[in-house]
């Protein structure tokens, strides 16, 4: 958070009441889906062969918050989305949410999602940097812009 801040000092603040506000909804929120978790499950770690589907990478995986993994995939989605990889990330994200929890046969859990696509969307903000994208400030602020409308 702190390196995040001193990249786009103007929006200190702002960031700071969205870390609180995500904070305070995982609070509130009802107990974690406690369970196996991918630990870095993302659009990258999935292959497609036709119909078959293989998940991949497991060297993160640990038992933890399950809601985890769900708000990882769902802010890679819009990152990749608000970066102009995709054009659907947002729809993807309702979808696979969806599915999700419909196959979990549970009611969607949204403050603890929320809280989670939150968490993984700041650390995904400083990506651009990391990657040395030309564009890297605009994208850093529209992820920034991302948390703020999904906080409020």
């Amino acid at each position: 958070r702190q390196a995040l801040m001193a990249l786009v000092p103007e929006h200190a603040a702002e960031w700071l009441a969205i870390a609180r506000i995500s904070t305070a909804g995982l609070r509130e929120a009802s107990g974690a889906l406690v369970g196996v978790t991918h630990g870095d499950f993302h659009p990258g770690q999935i292959l497609l062969d036709g119909a078959r589907v293989s998940i991949i990478d497991f060297d993160r995986t640990h038992m933890g918050d399950q809601l985890r993994d769900v708000g990882e995939m769902c802010a890679r989605l819009l990152y990749l989305e608000r970066s102009g990889a995709l054009t659907n990330g947002e729809s993807l994200a309702s979808a696979f949410t969806a599915r999700y929890f419909a196959e979990r046969r549970t009611p969607i859990l949204s403050p603890r999602l929320r809280f989670w696509t939150l968490a993984r969307l700041f650390a995904l903000a400083l990506l651009p940097y990391r990657t040395l994208l030309p564009e890297r400030r605009r994208l850093t602020e529209k992820i920034l812009r991302l948390c703020s409308e999904i906080a409020h």
